[in-house]
């Protein structure tokens, strides 16, 4: 970040580099992964649990999700001068998130009362989102509204 800070570009010029090459390096990492599972999917007669056209739709969530965990953790290390107080914040705040959001599983798993406080998470949006547009191929508005959001107000306080 020091060097960042004495080189002749702004902040957003800044976070949006951080964005873009984050973004580079887990589509790649990303693409390496998928390839092997389709790979061994194809190998093992195993049936794609998903149609790859749907890749561009899931793409749609994909970008707006990597701004804003790209933003929060500029944020987040800038705030805090020790690597322990950030790993700590990512602990306590984003792994709950994590979890809590539909990850690792649907949301539709949780009792229908518990699923009614998990709605408004802003992860929730993104991951359950992200599981209907690769799986379906369907973009839900409402989600898709909301992480452009999150990502733009990331964005800004990133920037800022």
């Amino acid at each position: 970040l020091d060097e960042a800070r004495i080189k002749p570009i702004s902040g957003s010029d800044i976070i949006v580099g951080n964005i873009l090459g984050g973004f580079a390096t887990g589509l790649a990492k990303g693409l390496l992964v998928a390839g092997l599972l389709w790979a061994m999917a194809l190998w093992l007669d195993l049936p794609l649990p998903f149609h790859p056209a749907n890749l561009g739709a899931y793409l749609l969530y994909l970008l707006p999700g990597s701004i804003v965990f790209n933003c929060i953790g500029t944020v987040v290390g800038t705030w805090f001068r020790k690597p322990d107080h950030i790993a700590q914040s990512m602990t306590i705040i984003v792994t709950p998130l994590l979890y809590l959001g539909g990850l690792f599983f649907p949301i539709q798993a949780f009792p229908p009362h518990v699923q009614a406080l998990l709605e408004p998470l802003p992860t929730t949006a993104l991951f359950e989102g992200g599981r209907q547009a690769l799986l379906a191929g369907t973009l839900n508005p409402v989600y898709l509204a909301s992480v452009w959001a999150m990502a733009a107000v990331a964005f800004a306080l990133a920037v800022w």
